[in-house]
């Protein structure tokens, strides 16, 4: 094999950069969504849509606060499973092992994003703060109650987490293969990550409707 023909080995992130990027990458997005969540939330539970734009943000600065967090964790723990996956080789990850890995890190950031989206969905019907929602969840249906819907959330996030973290490169590497995209990287990661997206999005919108009418059912 020449040395032009060789595979490229990506450069890996070290935990603080991946918790850097996730954080900032978490924390963007989150905002820019905050209005769509809410539609979401709104339209899977069944309630009135917002009247004030105050109503359609509701919320976000809890949502932003740790779903930054959530995204790095995400990124760190899916850098250290794949350094797990190539037990030290030098080599590029396999397309499956790129996918399996970034699932597992979204099943294991549902132990952080499943309460957050609880505090998030009963803040929004309590008109309370990030705090005092918690509270009254711990104080009504006890601890456990903090982790409702928690197996939903963690086949939403697995799915989710192996389609931006996993999919996305792989098709985004197949998508370079092709004449249309040779030399354009950022076309190909573009439509590579509205590709990987969008299944993401079908995929998971069963199971986060699920979720989501748990969460808001504390009765």
């Amino acid at each position: 094999m020449t040395e032009a023909a060789k595979p490229r080995v990506r450069a890996q992130l070290s935990p603080f950069e991946n918790v850097a990027v996730g954080g900032f990458g978490g924390a963007l997005e989150t905002c820019l969504q905050m209005p769509i969540l809410t539609f979401k939330f709104c339209k899977q539970e069944g309630r009135p849509l917002p009247t004030t734009p105050a109503g359609w943000y509701r919320g976000v600065g809890v949502q932003a606060g740790t779903v930054a967090p959530i995204t790095a964790i995400q990124m760190m723990v899916n850098g250290v499973l794949q350094g797990l996956a190539l037990r030290g080789e030098k080599r590029p990850l396999s397309d499956a092992e790129q996918i399996y890995t970034a699932a597992g890190a979204g099943a294991i950031s549902a132990l952080v994003y499943s309460p957050v989206d609880l505090t998030t969905i009963q803040q929004q019907k309590l008109n309370l703060n990030p705090v005092s929602t918690m509270s009254h969840i711990v104080k009504e249906h006890g601890v456990q109650g903090a982790f409702r819907g928690f197996a939903s959330c963690a086949v939403r996030e697995a799915i989710y987490t192996a389609g931006y973290l996993g999919a996305a490169p792989v098709i985004t590497a197949q998508l370079m293969t092709m004449d249309a995209f040779r030399d354009r990287q950022f076309a190909a990661g573009l439509c590579g990550a509205c590709i990987a997206g969008t299944a993401a999005a079908l995929l998971t919108h069963p199971v986060d409707t699920a979720k989501t009418c748990m969460q808001s059912d504390m009765a």
